[in-house]
């Protein structure tokens, strides 16, 4: 799994911590951002966000790269905009293998 976490994030070799998922706060609301390649179509990027850490059941898929058409933007990052919440949020970057 981690080596699909460095080719989906462009990472190769080398260490990247700069390429990791993060949360920015734009205005009142928070951004959840990750690099993103539409042309890795090898990779499903799911963003999912919960207010439970230890049970991503019940977690809520805020981007789906196989149903969305968000486009990265210039710097190759995606940002998933996230209202703010009365209590604490986690959000995660899950990657899945598509295909054979």
């Amino acid at each position: 799994m981690q080596n699909l976490f460095r080719y989906a994030l462009g990472m190769g070799t080398n260490s990247a911590p700069e390429l990791l998922p993060t949360l920015r706060r734009n205005g009142n609301d928070f951004e959840f951002g990750f690099p993103y390649d539409p042309g890795r179509r090898s990779v499903c990027w799911i963003a999912e966000a919960t207010t439970n850490l230890t049970d991503w059941a019940t977690a809520s898929a805020l981007f789906d790269s196989a149903t969305s058409l968000s486009q990265p933007d210039a710097q190759s990052w995606l940002w998933i905009p996230d209202a703010p919440q009365p209590t604490a949020r986690f959000y995660r970057l899950r990657l899945e293998l598509v295909g054979d």
